[in-house]
């Protein structure tokens, strides 16, 4: 009975990340294709500007939802998707750490569009980052205990 518990937690997990980077990834795509001031500052850990790097980690979104979707290996997936809310985690640190003064347009125009504040939409992506690392870490450990 708990091992088919931990198969659904970790099954609606892995569905709902994805659904969350396909409209993060869509987002990104939407507010790079606008013509927007900010996104042609460089970034001060990648040395390009806003926009291409929109359009970069738009596509890696892409790609791991690929992964998600194509990939049979759950642990794998909750790896994945782990490494990616840290990868957030860890960028978001190093901006504050440089004192990077600029705005991370990381869902492009599309909280402005909503009426939505930057920085709410800064705390609402580092709440899905948090929610992608626990989550990821949490299955993880559930499908192990179920391995023994």
């Amino acid at each position: 009975m708990q091992a088919q518990a931990n198969r659904v937690f970790s099954r609606c997990f892995i569905i709902s990340c994805g659904a969350i980077l396909v409209a993060t990834a869509a987002a990104k795509f939407w507010g790079a294709s606008l013509k927007t001031p900010i996104l042609a500052h460089r970034d001060s850990l990648f040395y390009m500007n806003l926009r291409h790097l929109l359009w970069l980690t738009g596509t890696y979104e892409i790609l791991l939802f690929v992964l998600l979707v194509t990939l049979n290996r759950t642990r794998l997936k909750l790896a994945l998707i782990s490494i990616t809310g840290g990868q957030f985690v860890i960028y978001r640190l190093f901006k504050a750490l440089v004192k990077d003064a600029a705005v991370c347009p990381c869902l492009g125009n599309v909280p402005e569009s909503l009426g939505i504040s930057q920085a709410f939409a800064d705390r609402f992506l580092i709440g899905i980052a948090c929610y992608f690392i626990c989550g990821g870490i949490l299955g993880i450990i559930y499908q192990s205990n179920n391995a023994q």
